[in-house]
């Protein structure tokens, strides 16, 4: 759980595009994990922060926030709330800025976690998570696809101008993030890459909704179509036609055959995020500086 130079860039985005932080929660109270001279070039300006700080005078100094509140299942670290994130939480006030960097995919139960952060923050606040997207096994107990962001922050939900950004961690792509843009048509945007990548993701809470309703995307617009399930008994199945075929086709021309069909249409087809067409490779700093 912390801040490093990626998350930075991602405090410097929000800010700069949606105001000031204003009241403050963090899950897990978050450290500084970059030198000090690294956050003078970020900030472009001299400063005090070092490396293994707390955050809260860096957020009140830089980004705004009134308050920072912080909230964890150990007090180790000094947390204004000690409650495990993966239970119900049910605080007195709500926050304008939920920060996430590095924590949630650290909980068993996940989803009650992300009802936690949707009940906890103002109507108009915002939402940012740095969390493992792809190559980060072992590190914790998930790691997230960008459908979860867009199917949890939609606007039926009660949220507005979701962004997702894939972080390349193994510096290929040092001075850019990739801009995940979900068809209108629903189609799934699926990528592979051997890198090991984050997500970036920023919302803002536009409505109050009481009860989250989360589907993929791909299956809401099915289902709301009233499209008919696939009839698993169709005479046309690939197996079937084998089975019955099976002693009057040569194996070669069978193999031959399933990998046509299937490696090139579900492997072969899979573009890596840098050449995939939904997913837009931008420099960092136009983001921030615009």
């Amino acid at each position: 759980m912390g801040i490093g130079t990626t998350e930075l860039q991602f405090l410097l985005y929000s800010k700069n595009n949606f105001g000031e932080f204003k009241k403050v929660l963090t899950l897990g109270r978050q450290q500084i994990g970059i030198e000090n001279f690294e956050i003078k070039k970020l900030l472009n300006k001299d400063c005090k922060y070092k490396i293994y700080d707390y955050c809260e005078e860096l957020l009140k100094d830089e980004f705004g926030a009134t308050e920072v509140h912080s909230i964890d299942f150990s007090d180790y670290e000094g947390c204004t709330f000690q409650h495990d994130i993966g239970e119900e939480i049910n605080l007195d006030f709500k926050y304008d800025t939920i920060i996430d960097f590095g924590t949630t995919e650290h909980i068993f139960n996940v989803g009650q976690a992300f009802k936690n952060i949707h009940k906890t923050l103002n109507v108009g606040g915002r939402i940012l998570h740095s969390n493992p997207a792809n190559s980060f096994n072992g590190h914790g107990f998930h790691q997230f696809s960008h459908e979860l962001y867009f199917s949890l922050y939609s606007k039926k939900n009660g949220y507005i101008n979701t962004k997702v950004f894939l972080n390349d961690f193994s510096n290929k792509h040092k001075g850019y993030w990739f801009e995940i843009n979900i068809s209108k048509s629903g189609k799934r945007v699926e990528y592979c890459c051997k890198e090991s990548v984050g997500n970036l993701v920023h919302t803002i809470k536009n409505n109050e909704i009481d009860s989250l309703i989360v589907h993929q995307i791909l299956y809401d617009q099915v289902w709301a179509k009233n499209s008919k399930s696939i009839n698993k008994n169709k005479k046309s199945n690939i197996w079937q036609i084998i089975k019955k075929n099976i002693k009057k086709i040569p194996f070669f021309f069978v193999i031959t055959f399933l990998k046509k069909k299937y490696y090139e249409k579900f492997i072969a087809g899979i573009k890596h995020f840098d050449k995939h067409p939904e997913i837009k490779k931008i420099l960092i700093n136009n983001l921030i500086y615009k």
